[in-house]
């Protein structure tokens, strides 16, 4: 009788393992979230299968934090194919620009999850537009490098937006100078004092791809921050 049971126990442990084993080697990405819509029901999850192998999405749960209520998906017998894409069309809740979005395998595993724009420890962008550039997505898919990209609902995902890189020097003990790479969209100089919390425009309204050298006298002030701000 001992011997059955320890049989058995080494038998369901085993099948244990075989299954962790498998949600492990075949993991599901959250490969892109388009949030910032008009309409709700353009709003969409995207799941991409990473591995060569099939998946069977049955009985995994997509849990989505934000502002509002918690909301789930609870996904149905549905296979995403090797490197395949799922879409999740117009999930319960209202998507916001920040938050937090969950996937749990079938046995209640966290497979991937995403925080993005100004959810508290987010690593991926805010979902807000940005000229062409409106899905928070991974570029290459499945991988950890997140951005804002066009979106590409159901296909491999586009290259990201082009960062914007801000540089100073002192040109002199009297003044610095500021300038702006070319950005694929416009942007506002703006600068604060390292202890203020109000931004000031320097130059508005800057146009996609152009460069800015900007020139600001500090004699006599405190330390001061800059930065380019997007707009629409």
């Amino acid at each position: 009788m001992i011997k059955n049971i320890i049989e058995k126990g080494l038998l369901l442990t085993s099948f244990a393992f075989l299954t962790n084993s498998q949600s492990q080697s075949l993991p599901i990405k959250i490969n892109e979230i388009y949030v910032d819509s008009e309409r709700d029901s353009e709003e969409y999850v995207e799941l991409y299968n990473p591995s060569a192998e099939p998946v069977n999405l049955k009985g995994y749960i997509l849990k989505l934090i934000d502002t509002t209520p918690e909301s789930f998906v609870f996904l149905k017998d549905t296979i995403i194919e090797g490197n395949g894409f799922y879409v999740i069309q117009n999930p319960p809740g209202a998507q916001n620009n920040s938050g937090q979005i969950i996937l749990y395998d079938s046995l209640s595993n966290i497979v991937d999850e995403v925080v993005y724009g100004n959810w508290t420890n987010s690593f991926a962008p805010e979902g807000k537009k940005i000229g062409i550039y409106d899905s928070i997505s991974r570029f290459p898919d499945g991988t950890d490098n997140w951005g804002l990209a066009k979106s590409s609902k159901g296909q491999p995902n586009n290259e990201l937006i082009p960062k914007t890189t801000l540089t100073a020097q002192l040109s002199n003990t009297n003044s610095i100078i500021v300038t702006v790479n070319p950005a694929p969209y416009s942007y506002i100089l703006q600068s604060r004092t390292l202890g203020g919390s109000s931004w000031n425009n320097l130059a508005t309204n800057l146009n996609p791809g152009t460069y800015l050298r900007f020139e600001e006298t500090i004699k006599g002030k405190e330390g001061r921050l800059y930065r380019a701000k997007a707009i629409d």
